[in-house]
């Protein structure tokens, strides 16, 4: 089935290896909304694509503007051709103020949804939230909940919570399949990834830590609990699940947990994790809080090692994310998640063969357009 694709957050990572899934798709086009500041880097990431030029279009515009900050002429012709919309451009940054979060995540939501309503085609709009709109919720989440009287640990959890809470409101309009992913990791066969966060703050130290030989000793300093659920989930395996659901009968007006089930813990995560660099795992877990406290106490130590205080809460929550609707959805599709424990040896390869890749951090919370990229 050929389809007309219109697409936020582009070249994000996720909008990337999803660009390349449309294009095997015979007779597909897509056009992606690109910010200004982010055309060069577009049209590069659009060239290495077989078939880029040909099937695809970069629309400059910006979510956080009305009208996707598109002029009336190009809006009337997207509104003759497009009838998929994925919307995943976003801010993810877990420090960043709220004033900007909620411009780009919940304004810029509702711009798009506003588009959406104007495109007389419109078979779908798949829309990019994340598991962590559960907030502090502990215990076993739904994916059919969503306003539990939660509170939340960052102002990325509040305002993706604030974002799907708008597109609930019009979904009965706007048919839309919801995706939360856990925290996103590279290619679980290759490692592929393009900006090193979540649990690569922890491979990077250790790399680091390697090359003065002293993960042997880091090992002491492990941090979280042991039983705590960490739910990383490859990229390739959230791309082949979307795209299943976007194109299934009966998959609009419902949320779907995109992360692996079980999820793997910081204990068994210790292990993969010192195991890829031949050292046996922490023989204890100092608490999560005392962590972040040192680095908050410490600053220059944060920077020094690249590892924010942010991550912490997520070192110790205990949450567990229900996949009814996943695991009905793609019961006998053949897609499933990778085992984590797989995947780790392949990330830890992958930092160490690409040292230069830039990590999400200490990253200037005022300069928006280079904030606005994919969920994670």
């Amino acid at each position: 089935m050929s389809r007309s694709i219109f697409i936020t957050g582009y070249p994000g990572f996720i909008a990337g290896q999803l660009l390349q899934r449309f294009l095997a798709e015979p007779g597909t086009t897509v056009r992606m909304l690109v910010i200004p500041a982010m055309r060069v880097a577009a049209e590069a990431a659009r060239s290495a694509i077989p078939q880029g030029r040909e099937r695809t279009e970069i629309v400059l515009g910006d979510i956080t503007r009305p009208q996707l900050g598109l002029d009336q002429a190009t809006r009337e012709r997207l509104a003759t051709e497009v009838d998929t919309v994925y919307h995943l451009a976003a801010i993810y940054d877990l420090a960043t103020p709220h004033a900007i979060s909620r411009l780009v995540n919940v304004t810029g939501t509702e711009h798009v949804l506003d588009f959406c309503e104007a495109l007389p085609r419109l078979e779908r709009l798949i829309y990019f939230s994340t598991a962590y709109v559960s907030g502090t919720r502990t215990g076993l989440v739904l994916e059919d909940e969503l306003n539990e009287a939660q509170s939340w640990k960052n102002y990325y959890e509040l305002t993706k919570w604030e974002a799907e809470v708008a597109v609930r409101r019009r979904w009965q309009k706007i048919p839309t399949v919801v995706i939360r992913p856990g925290v996103v990791v590279g290619d679980s066969q290759t490692g592929e990834i393009n900006k090193y966060d979540g649990p690569y703050f922890m491979i990077r130290m250790l790399v680091a830590l390697e090359k003065k030989r002293l993960v042997r000793w880091s090992r002491y300093f492990w941090s979280g609990g042991r039983d705590t659920r960490f739910y990383m989930v490859p990229v390739d395996f959230i791309c082949n699940a979307t795209e299943y659901l976007a194109q299934q009968p009966g998959t609009t007006g419902k949320a779907y947990h995109v992360l692996p089930n079980p999820a793997v813990t910081m204990g068994e995560l210790a292990t993969s994790l010192f195991g890829a660099f031949g050292v046996k795992p922490p023989p204890f877990s100092s608490p999560a809080w005392l962590g972040r406290a040192v680095f908050k106490l410490f600053p220059s130590l944060s920077r020094a090692l690249e590892f924010p205080p942010e991550v912490f809460a997520y070192m110790k929550h205990d949450v567990q994310y229900d996949t009814r609707n996943l695991d009905a959805a793609l019961a006998g599709s053949g897609i499933r998640c990778p085992a984590i424990r797989d995947c780790i040896p392949v990330m830890v390869d992958y930092v160490r063969q690409h040292p230069d890749i830039p990590a999400n951090f200490g990253a200037n919370a005022t300069s928006l357009p280079e904030k606005v990229t994919t969920v994670p």
